[in-house]
């Protein structure tokens, strides 16, 4: 009867050690679970970026305006017979105090 009970503790210490530090053990488990949490949401990231990026060019297909808008807030390009005023902000120089 011991004997058995002994083979039963053996088999059952066996397959914890199997468990936590055999191939593919718990702990590895563990660690790909946390990789696969971080990824998940880099791709969640990605995809609403992607999604932004997917509307600006079916509004650069669908209009001209959209590309005349950029044209205008990015390039700073004007149209023909347009006059254009570029206002300079001059700051003022402090007075000397003697």
């Amino acid at each position: 009867m011991k004997a058995i009970n002994y083979s039963i503790l053996v088999c059952l210490l066996g397959l914890a050690y199997m468990f936590l530090f055999g191939y593919n053990n718990f702990f590895e488990l563990r660690k790909l679970q946390a990789q696969l949490e971080t990824q998940a949401s880099e791709n969640k990231v990605l995809k609403a970026r992607n999604d932004r990026l997917l509307r600006q060019v079916m509004a650069y297909k669908g209009s001209d305006k959209a590309v005349e808008a950029i044209a205008r807030s990015e390039l700073g390009l004007i149209k023909e017979d347009e006059v254009f005023y570029q206002i300079v902000e001059i700051p003022e120089v402090e007075a000397d105090s003697f």
